[in-house]
């Protein structure tokens, strides 16, 4: 016996379209400014604290922990302190400023370690 041929029934290809959102070039800029003020600001307040840090480090045994306390607190209350900067803190993400905490952090330690070796110190 013949065997029936088994037709197969081709579905038709479905079109796919990419349409690109719209990019507002003037919203971009006016973003990256303010996140380059923000920027500036973390880092003239990490360049305060470390110098504040390694000072308090050369006035003895155990004051470095009152600098590190310092640099804590501007961590605390740096939203207020970038407000004192006039910038709009409701406009920061938090992701950005987490990346800002860790960047004064660092910065701060770096501020402090470089002032206490010498020939600084």
């Amino acid at each position: 016996m013949a065997k029936k041929k088994r037709r197969i029934k081709e579905e038709p290809e479905e079109t796919y379209e990419f349409a690109p959102t719209e990019f507002d070039e003037k919203e971009f800029i006016l973003k990256e400014l303010f996140n380059t003020k923000v920027f500036f600001a973390v880092i003239f307040l990490a360049l305060l604290s470390g110098i504040i840090w390694s000072l308090t480090y050369t006035l003895g045994q155990n004051m470095w922990l009152v600098g590190l306390l310092v640099c804590v607190l501007l961590i605390v209350f740096m939203k207020k302190l970038l407000a004192l900067f006039k910038v709009r803190v409701d406009m920061i993400d938090s992701k950005s400023m987490i990346a800002n905490y860790a960047m004064y952090f660092l910065l701060a330690l770096g501020i402090t370690i470089l002032l206490i070796n010498p020939p600084f110190y």
